[in-house]
């Protein structure tokens, strides 16, 4: 699984990026980045009866202090198979506590491109001291040009008791996407408002190999200064889901991930190892996944494990 930083907006756009992650079937053989829409196509592997991800049922646990028992995303099409409409549940509960997150977006194209992804969070928190709700309306804007997304802006209204004492009422965010001479996504940086001027707040770089990915490197900031570097390696194996970093563009990743690792410096240095074990139905798609975690140092609230499974149209 991907990172989620916890910050209200950042929430919002990886869950936007990690979902849209499943919204594209896989290419059992190279691909490039230069189909930047998200369309649903079927895959050209062995075997027969692709279909569209309909739903995916994620379970993970985190160490001894709690676990977060279900994350379900669940996908719509348009007619021309583009992604229109996803929704994600989650329940988890950490040392008595309950937290329950419900999100909507719907996706709005101009031609092959998202021009526009409107949504809501919903989320309420119950513990000992009583039961806190909040709702947030987001809306993210995309600008494109050569028939590529190039960028979008955010914006995000906060109502209600905060899940996080931090999180700001009203907010704004941008991105800025750049491609290589091959038309591959070769960078993503994030931008947050703050007192009226934009400073950092995430920059990514990718290295791919034959239109698959094959290294990231996240830096994160904090008030501007870069605080944590992450740096992720991939060694995949034929037929998968695509992986999408970036709301609204597919990076064409043909192959599974099978094994990940993760180093980060900086305030919170450790190294995250990520184990996939998948299974794959006719159609060369995958069916269901067994994650295993490990984190050096050791850490009680690292994930220790995760389990995946996939149901298609």
């Amino acid at each position: 699984m991907k990172r989620i930083i916890f910050s209200k907006l950042v929430i919002v756009v990886w869950i936007v990026a990690s979902a849209v992650a499943c919204s594209k079937s896989s290419s059992s053989g190279p691909s490039t980045s230069s189909n930047t829409d998200t369309t649903k196509s079927s895959s050209t592997g062995t075997g027969s009866g692709a279909g569209l991800l309909k739903t995916e049922v994620l379970s993970m646990q985190a160490g001894t202090l709690g676990t977060i028992d279900s994350v379900v995303y669940q996908f719509q099409y348009n007619s021309s198979n583009q992604l229109s409409g996803l929704q994600q549940t989650t329940i988890s509960s950490f040392s008595g506590t309950t937290f329950n997150t419900a999100i909507s977006y719907t996706y709005t194209y101009s031609g092959s491109l998202v021009s526009s992804i409107a949504g809501t969070v919903n989320e309420s928190v119950t513990g000992s001291s009583g039961t806190y709700n909040s709702s947030t309306t987001l809306t993210l804007t995309f600008q494109s040009a050569a028939g590529k997304i190039t960028g979008y802006v955010q914006t995000a209204t906060t109502t209600g008791s905060s899940l996080i004492p931090a999180t700001p009422e009203n907010a704004n965010d941008s991105a800025v996407i750049t491609y290589d001479g091959s038309g591959n996504v070769a960078s993503y940086n994030l931008y947050l408002l703050d007192s009226g001027t934009y400073i950092p707040w995430t920059q990514e770089t990718f290295t791919l190999s034959s239109g698959n990915i094959a290294s990231t490197v996240l830096n994160e900031f904090v008030a501007g200064v870069q605080t944590n570097t992450q740096t992720s390696t991939y060694n995949s194996k034929v037929a998968a889901s695509p992986y999408y970093d970036i709301p609204g563009v597919p990076i064409n990743n043909a192959n599974d991930v099978t094994a990940e690792t993760q180093t980060t410096t900086g305030i919170n240095p450790a190294t995250l190892g990520y184990t996939y074990t998948t299974t794959y139905n006719s159609a060369n798609q995958p069916s269901s996944s067994s994650v295993a975690v490990t984190q050096t140092p050791a850490n009680t609230y690292n994930i220790t494990g995760e389990q995946i499974t996939y149901t298609y149209q």
